[in-house]
């Protein structure tokens, strides 16, 4: 099975000033890897490791300074480049902390539908909105409510939602159960397995 995602020789550390910057530690030292389509891979390590950083670099949120990203056989760079928005749709991100990832001002049917909005350019249909609600196991009638209306073991899987809207190849869960309950923990995990098998996503799982 070929990769979807590969990985060779990523160096990359946070700014410092002038020639102080080469005089830091590399946040991530020549990172490989390989990851084929339709799997699951964990990236565990301890707080400051740089797992966030990694998962922001394959994403595209944060610049390359040193080594390869190739996302579909095709260099990050290039995807950026020139078809950023179909990167966009095949890749798509959970945050660690299901709170600040929404704007309290909007209800949850705007902030679901801003993926679609945003990268396909159109309005989804409210039936649209309910059925991903229901593929996460949250009933339609929460699309009204505001963040603040509902739990965070319910916000996260709207999260969840808001991702797969516009139906990416590649799902990276930052820490997404670490600001959750450990009865809702299991939940959530076991609803990114299920996904995963159904929808035939490539998951990283950052922990």
């Amino acid at each position: 099975m070929s990769p979807i995602i590969e990985v060779e020789n990523l160096f990359f550390r946070y700014a410092g000033a002038g020639k102080a910057q080469e005089r830091l530690p590399w946040t991530l030292d020549d990172i490989s890897l390989s990851v084929p389509a339709a799997t699951t891979l964990g990236i565990v390590g301890e707080s400051g490791s740089g797992k966030s950083t990694l998962i922001r670099l394959l994403c595209g949120l944060v610049p390359m300074q040193r080594g390869i990203v190739r996302s579909e056989g095709r260099a990050l760079s290039e995807w950026l480049g020139r078809d950023a928005a179909r990167f966009r749709r095949g890749t798509q991100i959970v945050f660690q902390n299901p709170r600040r990832s929404f704007d309290p001002r909007m209800t949850i049917g705007a902030s679901v539908s801003q993926p679609i909005q945003a990268l396909e350019r159109r309005r989804p249909t409210i039936e649209e909105l309910a059925r991903q609600m229901e593929h996460v196991g949250l009933p339609p009638a929460l699309l009204d409510r505001y963040p603040h209306q509902v739990s965070g073991g319910q916000l996260q899987r709207v999260a969840i939602a808001r991702a797969l809207t516009v139906k990416p190849k590649i799902l990276y869960a930052d820490e997404a159960t670490s600001a959750l309950d450990v009865s809702v923990q299991a939940q959530v995990l076991n609803l990114l397995m299920d996904l995963r098998d159904e929808l035939g996503l490539t998951l990283i799982l950052v922990t």
